[in-house]
């Protein structure tokens, strides 16, 4: 399936007459855009590569099986940290987070995989983001 332009219109390139079809997207730069949009090409099957998009979510082939990115997911980031707190025998930290969809989604994997090794949480926060 794909979406065809509104207007229903065909150009000329190189004296080839081409219908307007979409066959893929590219973008966006942002977990957030990229999900929504995955949403909705998903249903014309429309494949989507976004080179800033790092929601673990979107890794998720059941849900997004036409999405695909060019720069790796932050469970990779996330499985860092805990290696360093690992490494350094630390069983008992703080999170400092953001309030936006990248630091919600890191923290709430982090918080998962430091139970998976037993470490604790002795405080977490969350810094409101600035709108201005």
């Amino acid at each position: 399936g794909s979406i065809s332009n509104i207007d229903g219109a065909e150009y000329h390139c190189n004296k080839t007459q081409v219908r307007k079809v979409i066959s893929g997207v590219v973008g966006a730069a942002s977990s957030v855009t990229s999900i929504q949009v995955a949403n909705l090409l998903r249903l014309f099957k429309i494949p989507q590569v976004s080179f800033f998009s790092t929601s673990p979510e979107l890794s998720n082939k059941q849900r997004f099986e036409y999405f695909t990115r060019t720069i790796p997911s932050d469970h990779y980031q996330v499985k860092a940290m805990v290696d360093i707190v690992r490494l350094m025998g630390w069983s008992y930290i703080s999170i400092i987070y953001e309030e936006s969809n990248y630091g919600i989604k890191a923290f709430e994997e982090l918080e998962d995989l430091l139970a998976d090794y037993n470490i604790c949480i002795a405080v977490k926060e969350k810094l409101v983001k600035d709108s201005g």
